[in-house]
């Protein structure tokens, strides 16, 4: 990504000192992700959500581009603005499901789960916001997003034996298609319609790893996949042996609480939040110092503070 403006959350490690997850280090996990979201909230709001004047983001809206109807305007970029802004909404949402699961200490089995969901989103969104590409690099990725969706729909409504025809459930593969033509983009190539002009379809994987790897968090997404695919490797991190083994008899396993993986799993999805609002800090011009990049600077240090108190320490 460059040098970050803003400093980036820091993900500590640390190995599983206890089985009890207690009131107070779950308060504290549910009031970091509860105090967050409601940041993100604000900042992705409607009306705040807009590029300033002078930056990268203005720059594209008053773009020279034109198609076989004229030339753009802002309309075609203000929509991968709008997608990005929608996918941190969602990345909030996910955060709100952590914090109402963390009522009672559990194992970290499904807030994994849900961590990998939030990376998802966080991944796409970023690679909408990707700071450095200009106006019609990120309109091809925004039409490869739209038409990787609607292929995707399309196989779904296939196996339901339903059809797509009037886009009753969202885009076709043909609207995309026609859409690109408007705005006088190439014709998609490559297996699948993965290639826009100069860009292609990264794949949920790579685009994946690719933010973590930024975020100096690598091997986060392979490992909360396993959760999701429910991989032994991470069902087995799950249980632990419980009771003492009479003799004769075999060790008895059980689902066990889990503070560290809580608070991995927590660290995930805050990031997933924070992430692409970094990439529009930079590309939308929020300088640390006046709202909403002051907002999201004071956000990001009052995260690494708490997430850093609330660290499972050795005992």
């Amino acid at each position: 990504m460059g040098s970050h403006s803003l400093q980036g959350l820091t993900c500590r490690d640390a190995g599983i000192v206890g089985t009890v997850s207690t009131p107070q280090f779950l308060d504290g996990l549910r009031t970091v992700l509860s105090k967050t979201a409601d940041i993100v909230g604000q900042i992705s709001a409607n009306s705040v959500w807009s590029p300033q004047p002078g930056s990268l983001g203005d720059a594209e809206l008053k773009n020279n581009e034109f198609g076989p109807q004229g030339a753009w305007g802002e309309l075609p970029v203000r929509t991968a603005y709008e997608v990005a802004r929608m996918g941190v909404e969602a990345a909030a949402e996910y955060a709100r499901a952590l914090e109402v699961m963390l009522t009672v200490g559990r194992p970290s089995l499904v807030p994994e789960t849900l961590a990998r969901g939030s990376l998802e989103m966080a991944a796409a969104t970023s690679w909408l916001l990707q700071e450095d590409i200009g106006p019609r690099r990120r309109v091809c990725r925004l039409q490869l997003v739209r038409m990787k969706s609607a292929i995707e729909l399309e196989r779904a409504v296939n196996e339901l034996g339903v059809s797509n025809a009037d886009a009753a459930y969202g885009e076709t593969p043909d609207q995309v298609r026609a859409t690109s033509q408007a705005l006088g983009l190439a014709p998609f190539a490559g297996p699948g319609a993965s290639t826009c002009e100069s860009e292609t379809w990264p794949g949920y994987t790579k685009r994946a790893k690719a933010l973590l790897d930024d975020w100096g968090d690598k091997g986060a997404y392979t490992l909360y996949s396993g959760t999701a695919h429910a991989e032994l490797y991470a069902l087995w991190r799950s249980f632990s042996q419980i009771g003492a083994t009479p003799p004769g008899r075999q060790p008895t396993f059980g689902l066990v609480q889990d503070p560290t993986g809580l608070h991995r799993a927590t660290h995930v999805v805050l990031l997933a939040m924070i992430a692409p609002l970094e990439r529009a800090s930079f590309l939308f011009g929020w300088h640390g110092d006046s709202p909403p990049g002051a907002d999201l600077s004071s956000t990001i240090d009052r995260v690494n503070l708490d997430m850093d108190r609330l660290l499972p320490r050795p005992i």
